[in-house]
């Protein structure tokens, strides 16, 4: 099948064992997409390959690098690839796209006439605002000019703003912190001063609903509005669906606020499809790391920068963006830069601020998006992935497990295509071949989807096989076939120790996306359990899971059933690849249901929303809480603000004591609910404890 193989221009001098990612040769190969396209470039040592790719204006960030390469409509770029290949020449590894990251899926949003008279409102700490802390917000939609984001006198209490999204020269490069400069070329940054002017004249060039992650939820609120007026909105008035008056604050509203309009646009979110031009040409690649996202990275290293610049006591950001896939063990770019940039500032001495980042857990628990299925040796399973008959979008899945073990993987069709004569296909290792098509019988060759079969992006455990189809291919040839049905993984443990294969679908837009089938009962609470979203695995972020308001409870509060749960997956040994202990994740739970806040539709609209995007914010602010009451001298840590916010959390689990088999509902929960004014009292007293 050496005609499935994507090859690059012979005078390349790429490695054989060089890893494409099969959405940058998808660019390459499909000639129709338009504009610029970026691509992250790994390298094997930074040090050999410190040159700038001039050409194609890279630079360095550890261990990758990131070009921004123009692809024009009809255009094939296997030219430029070998055009990076040349001037990184052996050291050059790797080639991923950036992957697009989104706030979770959102239960639901209800606008100001059905606010619900019991909609929750952040708790306060009396005494305390938040005042002299940064608390950064990376997110899509914030209403500048709403009351929210004002003082009393009218001012903005936001300090920076920067939308990664239009041409521009970006923030001004920073270097204050040691060993880790900024500087990043894109978008534009505004001051507090410049977004004053813009209250002012009723104008401002930042329109919060421009680029928006999915235009279609506009009508419901935005999203980052929402998130940083629960973090740190200010107080103003909101009415009840009875017409009751009630007060609403953020948990610190007094804290500065650093914002962050991730610049990623509505095409980005939607995965390219299976060019039909491509049905008799080259095939795909291996599938790209999940939280990739260098203008991700950009946003935390950048707040952090800006605070440390601006003399701030404590930066604390919030991170409402959510996937389901990848691997789940802390090493994606994201996670990865995050742990790094932590351990910087608390490495810099006495002059750095205080630090922490949350992460909501994600809104996968209920979605049927995990699949856990236990192997050993000689033994098999299967589990099935249906896509469902309306799903027009590119559906897609990853499995990982421990390349110790040969798990041998067979994918079968929906049963009406199998009797057609579609498959099996054996996942086999590709020996170096970046991929393979996904082909109906001899009468009908077209592509619809593509298959991987790679190690973990850091050359190291897990190991990861990847599978793509696109529904709509199916009634593209005769308006006949169609690629909906359950699709089924039957699996094989053929040799070495006892593993444990996860599988996550990736979440898409559309109404109806592809999801896991339900699990048999012995592998229900498995199924429900690592349904994290893959950026909360990381060794120092906070994740934070959402519960609600259950007064017929005795605790008072259950966790949300859409609620990411726990643990990790690659815990206990002897899967080693794990660079911590902290299985237990979420670590804490907020009331992210009926959570009221800023809408962002008009200047001082409230509305409700419900996920782990709401519940993450509060905790957000409660550490700023935590850093101002902090005495002059005294530096708390990531691992301390986490500490005290797990000793302090009301009891856990919040589910029905009744049930006993509710394991990943009490996962979901976390160490228990958020109680900002406990964790405070916690740290006052270890400031008053003899020596």
């Amino acid at each position: 099948m050496t005609d499935d193989i994507v090859k690059l221009p012979p005078d390349a001098g790429v490695s054989p064992d060089l890893r494409i990612d099969p959405h940058v040769l998808h660019d390459m190969l499909r000639r129709r997409r338009k504009g610029r396209r970026r691509w992250i470039a790994e390298v094997a040592d930074p040090a050999a390959a410190g040159k700038r790719v001039a050409a194609l204006g890279a630079r360095l960030r550890g261990r990758r690098w990131q070009a921004e390469l123009r692809i024009d409509r009809g255009e094939d770029a296997r030219g430029q690839v070998a055009e990076v290949a040349r001037e990184a020449g052996s050291e050059l590894v790797a080639l991923r796209e950036p992957r697009p990251v989104a706030p979770p899926q959102e239960g639901r949003a209800r606008p100001t006439p059905a606010l619900p008279q019991d909609a929750w409102v952040p708790e306060r700490v009396a005494g305390l605002d938040g005042s002299g802390i940064a608390v950064g917000v990376v997110d899509f939609g914030f209403r500048f000019d709403h009351v929210t984001f004002r003082k009393r006198d009218g001012r903005s209490r936001i300090a920076w703003l920067w939308d990664q999204n239009p041409a521009g020269r970006g923030p001004d490069p920073l270097d204050v912190l040691p060993g880790h400069p900024f500087s990043a070329g894109y978008g534009v940054v505004h001051g507090r001063a410049e977004i004053e002017r813009w209250i002012a004249a009723g104008v401002a060039p930042y329109d919060p609903e421009a680029h928006y992650y999915d235009p279609a939820l506009l009508a419901l609120g935005l999203h980052g509005t929402h998130v940083a007026s629960l973090a740190a909105g200010s107080p103003f008035p909101i009415t009840d669906a009875l017409g009751t008056r009630r007060a609403f604050a953020g948990v610190a509203p007094c804290a500065d606020l650093y914002l962050v309009q991730l610049g990623v646009t509505q095409s980005d979110f939607i995965e390219p499809s299976v060019p039909a031009a491509l049905a008799d040409d080259r095939a795909p690649p291996t599938p790209r790391a999940l939280s990739d996202n260098t203008r991700l990275c950009d946003a935390v290293h950048w707040i952090i920068a800006r605070a440390i610049a601006d003399g701030r006591k404590g930066v604390v950001i919030n991170l409402s963006l959510a996937t389901h896939a990848g691997a789940h063990d802390g090493r994606s770019m994201v996670e990865s830069e995050i742990d790094r940039l932590i351990e910087a500032v608390e490495n810099g001495g006495a002059s750095m601020p205080m630090i922490a980042v949350v992460i909501c857990a994600g809104n996968a628990g209920d979605a049927r998006a995990h699949a856990a299925v236990p192997l050993s040796p000689g033994t098999t399973g299967q589990f099935g992935w249906e896509i469902q008959p309306t799903d027009r979008d590119l559906s897609e899945i990853e499995l990982w497990h421990d390349p110790d073990a040969t798990i041998e993987v067979t994918l079968h069709a929906p049963p009406a295509l199998e009797r057609a004569g579609f498959g099996p296909w054996p996942l086999v290792p590709t020996d170096g071949v970046p991929g393979r098509w996904l082909r109906g019988p001899a009468a009908d060759p077209g592509a619809f989807g593509w298959w991987t079969n790679t190690k973990h992006h850091a050359r190291a455990r897990p190991a990861c096989i990847g599978v793509r189809i696109d529904p709509s291919v199916g009634e593209s040839a005769d308006g006949a076939r169609r690629l909906d049905g359950v699709w089924s993984f039957v699996l094989r443990h053929a040799g070495g120790p006892p593993a444990e294969l996860h599988a996550w679908a990736e979440r898409e837009h559309g109404p109806a996306p592809a999801r896991i089938t339900a699990p048999p009962s012995a592998l229900r609470s498995a199924y429900a359990r690592s349904t994290l979203g893959s950026l909360c695995c990381g060794r120092h972020s906070i994740v934070v899971g959402a519960a609600f308001q259950a007064p017929s409870s005795p605790l008072g509060f259950r966790p949300s059933a859409n609620s990411g749960a726990g643990p990790r997956p690659w815990l206990p040994p002897p899967l080693d690849w794990s660079e911590t202990d902290d299985p237990a994740r979420p670590h804490l739970c907020a009331v992210g249901i009926a959570a009221a806040g800023a809408g962002g539709r008009t200047r001082q609209d409230a509305v409700v929303m419900d996920g782990t995007s709401q519940a993450a914010p509060q905790v957000a602010g409660a550490i700023a809480l935590l850093m101002q009451a902090a005495p002059a001298g005294r530096r708390l840590s990531a691992g301390a603000l986490r500490d005290a916010l797990i000793a302090s959390a009301r009891v856990r689990p919040l589910h029905d004591p009744a049930s006993s088999t509710d394991r990943a509902g009490a996962e979901r929960a976390g160490a228990g609910l958020l109680n900002a004014a406990g964790a405070v009292a916690l740290i006052a007293a270890a400031d008053t404890r003899p020596a």
